[in-house]
Order: structure tokens, then C-alpha cells, then sequence
């Protein structure tokens, strides 16, 4: 019997090939197309910070929504985490926050640190993740693992803002997200000596802060200049606030005016050398001087050094026709001098030696 020897066409071996070639590329492709996700995974020492009841959160940017709507887990003592399924290449703002705040009052503090971003309310930034990440964190610090550095003792930080320039539309307040969570009406401001420069008293530890003043509350809260007003405070977004940051000695903020990075200053021209409604007696004196006026009306008196600061201020009553000026407490020079009464303004010099 005779053997047949079968041999393909070598047209034939080549489409096997192929065949073969198409059969090898197609799990690749499907196995790519299934790995277009990573994980991320968020760690979170507390050990400094005290818990919030509602827990905590990571919140901000595009992707991560609100205060409360992902929350972490409290994996092991101070540690907390959550981890997310992203697609490749993910990248977010974000934040943490210690609590549920729909306003993010309880959101980190990282305000004039390296890893918050001032154009971006001082959030954290997520660079582009091509692959599983964990990420680790200390609450309000810029870590790269899990080790906290302890806070440092509070100091004690006098808030100062002069009012001698605004009407005074009722108490006076400051307010900051670090210290009030953004109250408003929460920390009120005294004036106990009248020279209308109203204080309040914080303890705080060293850190930057934002703050602002509010007269009378939210309604009559500073209107502060992103270009104007550049030296003293911070713009993210919509929000211009004061900025100060706090070493590890008690701290007395110098009181600049309402509405201002500047100290109050007035520009004092051509004073009068006898007004015809008010007389001052003596001009030259080393211990106090009198005001005699002559008309029934309310008035308000200044006292202002040659540079335009405020150094006196009082309201005398319509039925007074006399005020006594003590100056034995200010240093010798130049002073003026002012009495404002209805639609009147007087200005005299008075020399203090």
C-alpha cells in the first residue's frame, strides 16, 4: 500500500500563522483593557488631634466631593484610612477634614505650608497615579509617612484692630478658621481704655493663620483688596483674609486699621488757631490741657501725632461745655488737636513737653 505524504500549501501555513498570532494578541487585549484602574489608599495619623464624632473625611477638589461624603475608618489606634478605585492617571485637589462641615470650618490648617496650595484654599494636590499609591498624612502637617510631630505649646496672641476711622456698627469681633471655625460673632473684641483700638486675647500655637474683623457681624465684615491689600492678607478663590503667622512667644499684632494692612492715619492741614466754637487752654502744657466749647452739639475729640496717628479719642456730651486732655503719659513733640461737632471740624496745635 502506498503512503501519501501530506504537505500544506505554503499560502496556507502563513493564514495558520496569523490565525494563531490573532488567537495569542486577543487575551493581551482584553487583559489591558481590564487593568485601567488603580487603587488609591489614604492613611491618617490622629495622634495629635482629637476626633471629631461624625469621624473623618477627605473632601475638596473636583472628585472628592463634601465634608462627610467619604469617610474614613479608624483602622488601628490613631490610624485612620480609606482606600479608592480610581482610573489611571487620576489626579485632585483635596482635604481632610475633622468632621461633617458643609462650610470645610473643620478642614486642616495648612495655610503657609508646602503642601497646601494658597490658589487652592491650601488644599493638598494628588499628582497624576498610574498605579496602586498609598498616601500618608499627620492631620494639618506636611508628612510623607505616619510620624507626627507634637504641636508646641500655645502662646498668647493680641489681636489689635483700629476702629478710629470706621463707624462702629456694634461689637466688634474676629473670626478665623482655625481658632472659631469662621463664627464670626464668636470672639468679641473690647475697647476698655476708649482710644477706639479694640483687642482680644487668643491662645493659640505657632502656625499660620487667616483671620478677618467683623463690625457688628457677617454684614459689616471687612472688604479687603486682593491687590491693595496684598501685605497683609491671602486670596484663594473668592476669599481675600488676613494672614499672620505665630512663632513660640506671646505675640501682640500690630493694630492696623479697619478695612486696611496700614495703620490709621490722618492727613492734618491748616490748623486753626481759634476756632470760634472751641478754645483749648493751654497749648503748651507737660501734664493736661482743656477744651472749652461754645455751641450745645455732641462732639468728637482726636488727638493726633505729627505722622497722623491716633493717640486720644473721646465723644463728649451736648451738655458739657468742658473736656479735660491728660497727655503726661505721651512723649514729648507736636500734637494736633481735633474737635468734629455736627457739620464742624476744628483742628489746633498743641505742644507737649
Amino acid at each position: 500500500m502506498q503512503t501519501k505524504t501530506l504537505t500544506a500549501c505554503p499560502s496556507k501555513l502563513i493564514n495558520m500563522r496569523k490565525f494563531f498570532t490573532v488567537l495569542f494578541i486577543i487575551p493581551l487585549t482584553f487583559s489591558l483593557s481590564f487593568a485601567q484602574s488603580v487603587e488609591i489608599t489614604v492613611q491618617v495619623n490622629m495622634e495629635y488631634e482629637t476626633v471629631d464624632a461624625a469621624g473623618l473625611f477627605i473632601a475638596g477638589g473636583a472628585e472628592f466631593g463634601s465634608p462627610g461624603d467619604y469617610g474614613l475608618t479608624n483602622t488601628s489606634g490613631s490610624i485612620w484610612e480609606i482606600v479608592l478605585t480610581r482610573p489611571i492617571g487620576f489626579s485632585s485637589f483635596y482635604t481632610l477634614t475633622n468632621g461633617a462641615c458643609p462650610d470645610y470650618s473643620c478642614k486642616e490648617n495648612l495655610a503657609g505650608q508646602a503642601c497646601g496650595d494658597p490658589a487652592n484654599f491650601n488644599d493638598r494636590f494628588l499628582m497624576p497615579v498610574y498605579s496602586d499609591t498609598t498616601l500618608m498624612h499627620c492631620f494639618g502637617q506636611c508628612t510623607d509617612d505616619l510620624s507626627c510631630t507634637p504641636p508646641a505649646a500655645p502662646v498668647d496672641v493680641v489681636f489689635q484692630v483700629d476702629m478710629s476711622q470706621t463707624t462702629v456698627l456694634g461689637p466688634v469681633y474676629v473670626t478665623g478658621g482655625s481658632f472659631d471655625n469662621w463664627c464670626g460673632t464668636c470672639l468679641e473684641m473690647t475697647d476698655d481704655d476708649g482710644d477706639m483700638i479694640f483687642r482680644d486675647t487668643l491662645s493659640l500655637t505657632a502656625g499660620t493663620y487667616e483671620f478677618k474683623f467683623n463690625n457688628g457681624g457677617w454684614d459689616g465684615t471687612e472688604g479687603l483688596d486682593p491687590m491693595e491689600d496684598s501685605d497683609c492678607t491671602l486670596t484663594t478663590g473668592n476669599y481675600t483674609n488676613r494672614i499672620v503667622t505665630i512663632g513660640v512667644q506671646d505675640t501682640e499684632l500690630t493694630p492696623y486699621c479697619f478695612n486696611a494692612c496700614t495703620v490709621c492715619t490722618v492727613d492734618i492741614q491748616n490748623p486753626e488757631e481759634s476756632p470760634s466754637w472751641f478754645a483749648l487752654q493751654p497749648t503748651v502744657t507737660a501734664s493736661s490741657t482743656w477744651l472749652s466749647f461754645y455751641n450745645n452739639e455732641s462732639r468728637l475729640v482726636s488727638v493726633y501725632g505729627t505722622a497722623g496717628q491716633l493717640v486720644h479719642r473721646a465723644d463728649v456730651a451736648a451738655n458739657s461745655n468742658s473736656y479735660a486732655i491728660n497727655v503726661q503719659d505721651l512723649p514729648t513733640g507736636l500734637y494736633f488737636v481735633t474737635v468734629q461737632s455736627g457739620n464742624q471740624l476744628g483742628t489746633q496745635k498743641l505742644l507737649v513737653r
